[in-house]
């Protein structure tokens, strides 16, 4: 993203169990596409320097459209297994860190599969926020109705707390006992939403108008 700067990488939480929804939600459809292959595009149309997608071992991939595997975007993604993802979202994070870690990331952006309604834009205000002080700044979150949720960049400074996580603890819960960080807030919390059950399926198609 920087000229010769910082490398920051996003990881693509995508080998969550769906138990709530009773069947794998990434595959669902939302307009032309799938609610997996929606939030992965809008982070790869972001200025990341490239996006870690942790799956579980079975996932055959075919949740994703075919235009992620198009030149436009094949190279922006790789996809690693995470063996112990049933064990918790702590799991699916350490994994994706440490695949950050081995391409040189100075941080990183943790990002939500099930989140269809993610902006590009949304990822690079976090971009740009740290751009202005990334050598001081440990982490940078976005923030709705008074609550933390990714998209969330966590700079190498954090990398050793975020290795310390346990169980099914994602990086919301993780900023609870951090105060030395930055908050971007919004207004419009349409970006956040996560699609949990058939509920909040049907929510966010109504919404979309698909």
């Amino acid at each position: 993203m920087f000229m010769n700067g910082p490398r920051l990488f996003g990881i693509y939480l995508a080998a969550g169990k769906s138990s709530r929804m009773g069947c794998n939600k990434l595959y669902l459809p939302i307009g032309k596409t799938t609610i997996g292959s929606r939030s992965l595009i809008a982070a790869l149309e972001s200025n990341l320097d490239g996006i870690i997608v942790v799956v579980r071992r079975k996932d055959s991939l075919a949740w994703m459209d075919d235009v992620l595997f198009s030149d436009k975007y094949k190279h922006k993604w790789t996809p690693i297994i995470c063996d112990e993802a049933e064990k918790g979202q702590s799991f699916s994070i350490k994994c994706g860190l440490e695949e950050a870690v081995n391409l040189g990331a100075d941080g990183v952006v943790i990002l939500l599969a099930d989140q269809p309604l993610i902006e590009t834009r949304m990822i690079d205000q976090l971009l740009v926020c740290y751009q202005t002080n990334p050598r001081s700044t440990r982490f940078i979150a976005s923030k709705y109705d008074g609550k933390t949720q990714p998209p969330i960049l966590f700079t190498d400074l954090f990398f050793p707390v975020l290795r310390q996580i346990k169980g099914d603890e994602g990086a919301r819960a993780v900023l609870r006992r951090q105060d030395t960080g930055q908050i971007i807030n919004y207004e419009d919390g349409r970006g956040f939403y996560d699609v949990d059950t058939e509920e909040d399926y049907k929510w966010v198609r109504k919404l979309t108008n698909y």
